[in-house]
């Protein structure tokens, strides 16, 4: 469905792991310790204030460019991807639904049938009629001899 599942994953992986690892939790912990009575506030030294806005730093940089990258990557590959959701199996065999040999490929499987049906049942009625007991049959179903 998804020709490019890889790379969608890279690109939801670059986008959303740094976020939701690295800079909600010190965001979150930057907004508790503000909010905090100055009794209940955790003592937090200057060494650990840098490490956070280095942490924080990194998480977005690496959120930026690993999410650059991975846009990059789809949009260099979009001839031999092809849009999500397309049929992408032409050519590799004559049992795949939209293979250029497969039966019925203009239709979806259950009006191909009907249509099948229905071009059998005419053929065998003009098969029918063209025979002498054809024509028995439909003299009697209309009431002439």
């Amino acid at each position: 469905l998804v020709p490019f599942f890889g790379d969608a994953v890279d690109l939801l992986g670059a986008s959303f792991t740094p976020l939701s690892c690295w800079v909600m939790p010190i965001v979150m912990f930057v907004r508790y310790y503000v909010d905090a009575d100055e009794e209940e506030r955790p003592k937090v030294g200057i060494l650990e204030w840098i490490l956070m806005a280095a942490e924080m730093a990194l998480g977005l940089v690496l959120m930026v460019l690993g999410t650059k990258s991975s846009i990059e990557t789809i949009v260099s590959k979009w001839q031999v991807y092809g849009y999500p959701f397309e049929c992408h199996c032409q050519g590799l065999w004559s049992t795949c639904a939209c293979s250029a040999d497969h039966y019925g490929m203009d239709w979806c499987e259950i009006t191909a049938l009907a249509n099948a049906s229905l071009a059998n049942a005419s053929a065998m009625g003009a098969t029918l009629a063209n025979s002498s007991l054809g024509s028995a049959i439909a003299g009697s179903l209309t009431g002439s001899p």
